[in-house]
């Protein structure tokens, strides 16, 4: 199947979830803005959305909240984020973000707002900076994640420009970048629990900061 009937993000609170006959959904075109609550949910076996790398995903807006569960967001591709471009507020669980690029920033995730990953994995996404997260501003917040081979100049595995980024529990392996393999931070950054292992880079191969 692909997104021809998705029409308009209604506003007032939505829920899909996916028949487990459903494994893959191609889409044709960056899916309609979220303007207010939304859940989408993978179901009992997941469900792929593939952009074949011709469109980003799901753009969120400032009053908007996405819920995403047992997902794989895929093959993503825009200037300013691969997958998700998030102003408002959006919770990621039980999900994959993989091979998603962006030309410029959030191989993955550009986040503005707030944006909570939990048990999910952000691996194989390029951008100029963030190859998973890109952090502009606002509170990510990673528990039980890990972000693995991603690429970027920049912050491969997460790019904090500004705000805050929480890891708990949290996997940075194999990231590559010239400045900060896992993380390049000029923002707010607390790491409880978690493990920085194997990435690389030019300048600061797990972390390179000049914040707090």
């Amino acid at each position: 199947p692909d997104n021809d009937d998705c029409g308009t993000a209604p506003l007032g609170t939505t829920t899909i979830t996916f028949s487990p006959l459903i494994s893959t959904v191609t889409l044709d075109s960056t899916l309609p803005g979220i303007n207010a609550q939304f859940t989408i949910d993978g179901g009992t076996t997941g469900v792929a959305l593939d952009a074949h790398g011709d469109n980003g995903i799901f753009s969120v807006n400032a009053t908007a909240n996405l819920t995403l569960d047992h997902l794989t967001l895929e093959n993503g591709k825009a200037s300013s984020y691969g997958a998700v471009y998030n102003v408002g507020t959006v919770h990621v669980t039980n999900s994959t973000f993989s091979g998603n690029t962006s030309g410029y920033y959030g191989g993955a995730i550009t986040n503005v707002g707030t944006v909570t990953i939990t048990n999910s994995t952000l691996s194989g996404n390029s951008a100029g900076n963030g190859g998973g997260i890109f952090n502009q501003s606002g509170v990510a917040i990673l528990r039980g994640s890990t972000v693995s081979n991603n690429q970027g100049k920049y912050g491969a595995g997460i790019d904090i420009i500004a705000g805050t980024v929480n890891l708990t529990a949290a996997t940075l392996s194999r990231n590559s970048a010239t400045t900060g393999g896992g993380i390049f931070s000029l923002g707010t950054l607390t790491l409880s629990g978690s493990t920085l292992s194997g990435n690389s880079a030019k300048y600061g191969g797990g972390i390179e900061s000049a914040g707090t």
